[in-house]
C-alpha cells in the first residue's frame, strides 16, 4: 500500500486508538490524564519556554500542557482534520502546522528548548528512526519528553505491553474496520519499531553526544523509565538552577570537634596561644598545626571558564565550588574557591603570593593562554608550596593515560604514531608537551587559523611560537583535515562538532579519537565509529570512555600535599599517567 493511502487511512487514528486502548483494557481518558499530572508536577521548570508537540494526534498532550499553564506551544501533525478540530479546541493558545513528523526541517536550530513526542516516534518514525534523531539532535532541545515507549528498562514488561498492543491492534484495524492493508503496514513498522527498540542507555548517548541534553523524562505514562532516570541522576526532575538555588553553593565548612565549654578554651583563646606562639617560631608547623595541612585554593579570574569564555570571577565561582567538591569527594582534599577580581597577570601573582601561607597547594584553574603559563612559572619560583594548572596538567595526564591504553589496544606504539591536536590553548599545549616527554614525535596542533608551523605569523604569540617549533616535524599547512589525513591520533581540546565521519575515515585504520571538547564534542562518539575509529573516548561522564582531569588532579594533590613535595614535575606527570 502507499504511503499516500496509508495516511488518508490514518485520519481518523486518534479515534482509531482510542479503541484500541480499550481492547488492552487501558481507558485513553486515564492515560490523557496521567499526562496532566506529569505535566502539573514539574510545570515549573518549563511552563514559559517554548515547546514543540510532534504529532498532536486529538490534542490530549496540549491540552494538558494548556491546562497547566504553559504559553508558547507548537503543533505538528500531518491530519489536516484533527488540525482544524484543534484549532476550533483551542483558538490561538497553540500554533498548529500541518506537516510530517519526519520533516522538521522548517524550524531553526535551538527554536524550541523543549520537545514533546509519543506515537510521532513510535508509530510513524519507526523504519526511520535515525533520520528522525537527526532532526531532534540539528533542533538541539535542552529537554526531550517521551511520551511513549521508546525506552523501557524492564524488557520483560516491555515485550508483554508489545504483544498485547499488537493483539489489541488487528482487532481495530484488521476486524472491526476491515483495514486490513493498513494493519500489516502497521504492524511491519511496529515488529521493525521493537527490533530497533533504544535502551535509556542508548538513547542518552545518541542524543546526549551532540549537546548537552538536560533531561529526559516520561510525563507519567511509563513508571519504569521514571525510576530509571531517577536513579541514574539522583535529582528527580530538579535542573542545575533549582539545585544550586537550593543548596545555596555546593561546599561548607565544618568543625571538626565539637564546641564546649571544655573544648572551647582549647580550640580557641586562651589555648591557641600556645599553637599560634609555635608555628611563629617554626612556620613549617603550619603544616602541622592547621588547616594548611590537607588545604589547597582553587584560584581563577574566570577569563576562560569551561567552553563558555570569559565569565569573569562571578561566573567562575561555580565551577570553581564544584572542583573544591571533586577534590573533597575524590581526593579527601580540602579546597576552597578564590575568585579574583582582576585579569591582570602581575596582580594575579601578587594575590596569589600573599594568600599563600594559608594554603598546602595551589590550583589555578580556567585562566586564558598564554598568560596562564607565565602566572603558574612564576608562582612555582616563588611559591614553597606546589602550584598546579589542572587545565594543563590534568588534562595532559589523563590524555597521555588513555592514549598509552589506546595505543595498547591498536597495536601501535608511541614513537611511530602521527598525532594531531585541535587546540592550541592551555590544555593543547600541555598535552603535546607531555607527548613529547612521553616519546612522541610527530605531533601537529591546530587552532582556529590552522596548522601551527614555523613560518606561520598570523593567530601567533610566544606560547604557539614555541610549540611551533618542537612540533610538526614534516612542516604541514593547513587546516584541520590537512592535518588529520594519514594520522594515526586525534586529539581535541578546542569546540564542537569540527569533524565528521568522512574527516576520520581519511585517517590510518585503527585510528584514535580523543574528542573532549565540553559539553559537545569535536565529533560524536557514534559518528567517528562510522568513520572507522577503532577507539573512541570523550571527556564527558555520560558516555563510555572518559578522559577527564577530574581523573586525575585530586589524586595528584593528595600525593603533593602527603609528601610535602614543593614543585610537581614533568616526572611526577608521566608517572601519573603511566600509574592510571
Amino acid at each position: 500500500m502507499s504511503s499516500d493511502r496509508f495516511k488518508k487511512i490514518a485520519t481518523n487514528y486518534g479515534d482509531l486508538y482510542r479503541e484500541v486502548f480499550l481492547e488492552m483494557g487501558r481507558s485513553h481518558d486515564e492515560m490523557e490524564q496521567s499526562v496532566f499530572r506529569g505535566v502539573q508536577k514539574n510545570i515549573e521548570n518549563f511552563k514559559d519556554l517554548p515547546i514543540l508537540d510532534i504529532g498532536t494526534g486529538d490534542g490530549e498532550t496540549i491540552k494538558s500542557f494548556v491546562e497547566a499553564g504553559c504559553t508558547k506551544l507548537t503543533g505538528l501533525d500531518l491530519n489536516e482534520e484533527m488540525l482544524i478540530r484543534l484549532k476550533a479546541k483551542f483558538g490561538e493558545a497553540v500554533e498548529l502546522i500541518q506537516g510530517d513528523a519526519l520533516d522538521l526541517s522548517r524550524f531553526e536550530e535551538g527554536s524550541f528548548p523543549i520537545i514533546i513526542s509519543g506515537n510521532a516516534i513510535h508509530n510513524i518514525a519507526a523504519t526511520e528512526r535515525k533520520g528522525f534523531w537527526r532532526e531532534i539532535i540539528r533542533l538541539k532541545p535542552r529537554l526531550f519528553v517521551d511520551l511513549d515507549r521508546i525506552v523501557d528498562a524492564d524488557p520483560g514488561k516491555h515485550k508483554k505491553n508489545y504483544d498485547k498492543e499488537i493483539k489489541a491492534v488487528e482487532s481495530v484495524y484488521k476486524h472491526k474496520h476491515g483495514l486490513n492493508e493498513a494493519y500489516e503496514m502497521w504492524r511491519e513498522h511496529f515488529i521493525q519499531d521493537e527490533k530497533e527498540q533504544l535502551t535509556l542507555e542508548e538513547f542518552e548517548r545518541e542524543l546526549g553526544a551532540h549537546y548537552n541534553l538536560q533531561v529526559i523524562f516520561d510525563m507519567g505514562l511509563n513508571k519504569t523509565v521514571v525510576a530509571r532516570l531517577k536513579q541514574l541522576r539522583n535529582l528527580k526532575f530538579m535542573n542545575p538552577i533549582q539545585l544550586s538555588k537550593k543548596l545555596g553553593g555546593k561546599i561548607e565548612v565544618r568543625s571538626k570537634k565539637r564546641l564546649t565549654k571544655d573544648t572551647l578554651k582549647i580550640l580557641y583563646t586562651p589555648g591557641v596561644a600556645e599553637v599560634s606562639r609555635a608555628v611563629a617560631a617554626d612556620k613549617s608547623l603550619s603544616f602541622i598545626y592547621t588547616i594548611r595541612k590537607n588545604t589547597i585554593a582553587v584560584v581563577s579570574d574566570g577569563s576562560a571558564v569551561l567552553g563558555l569564555g570569559n565569565l569573569g570571577p562571578e561566573g567562575a565561582l561555580p565551577v570553581m565550588e564544584g572542583k573544591a567538591l571533586l577534590f573533597k569527594e575524590l581526593g579527601g582534599v580540602d579546597a576552597f574557591p578564590i575568585v579574583l577580581d582582576t585579569q591582570d597577570t602581575e596582580e594575579i601573582i601578587k594575590i596569589v603570593k600573599a594568600i599563600a601561607p594559608t594554603f598546602g597547594g595551589i590550583n589555578l584553574e580556567d585562566i586564558s593562554a598564554p598568560r596562564c603559563f607565565e602566572i603558574e612559572e612564576r608562582l612555582k619560583k616563588e611559591l614553597t608550596i606546589p602550584v598546579f594548572h589542572d587545565d594543563q596538567h590534568g588534562t595532559a595526564i589523563v590524555v597521555l593515560a588513555g592514549l598509552i591504553n589506546a595505543l595498547k589496544v591498536v597495536g601501535k606504539n608511541i614513537t611511530k604514531v602521527k598525532i594531531v591536536i585541535s587546540g592550541v590553548g592551555a590544555a593543547g599545549i600541555a598535552i603535546a608537551k607531555l607527548l613529547l616527554d612521553a616519546g612522541a614525535k610527530n605531533i601537529i596542533m591546530v587552532d582556529s587559523t590552522g596548522i601551527i608551523h614555523k613560518e606561520r605569523k598570523e593567530g601567533m604569540n610566544w606560547a604557539k611560537e614555541k610549540m611551533a617549533r618542537c612540533t610538526n616535524p614534516d612542516g604541514v599547512w593547513g587546516g584541520l583535515k590537512d592535518a588529520l589525513r594519514d594520522a594515526d591520533v586525534f586529539i581535541g581540546v578546542s569546540a564542537p562538532n569540527l569533524l565528521s565521519a568522512k574527516d576520520i575515515k581519511t585517517m590510518r585504520s585503527e585510528a584514535i579519537v580523543f574528542a573532549m571538547s565540553n559539553p559537545t564534542p569535536e565529533i560524536a562518539p557514534e559518528e567517528a565509529r562510522r568513520g572507522g575509529a577503532a577507539v573512541v573516548a570523550t571527556g564527558r561522564s555520560d558516555f563510555p570512555n572518559q578522559i577527564n582531569n577530574v581523573l586525575a588532579f585530586p589524586g595528584v594533590f593528595r600525593g603533593a600535599l602527603d609528601s610535602r613535595t614543593r614543585i610537581i614535575t614533568d616526572e611526577h606527570k608521566l608517572a601519573a599517567a603511566k600509574a592510571l
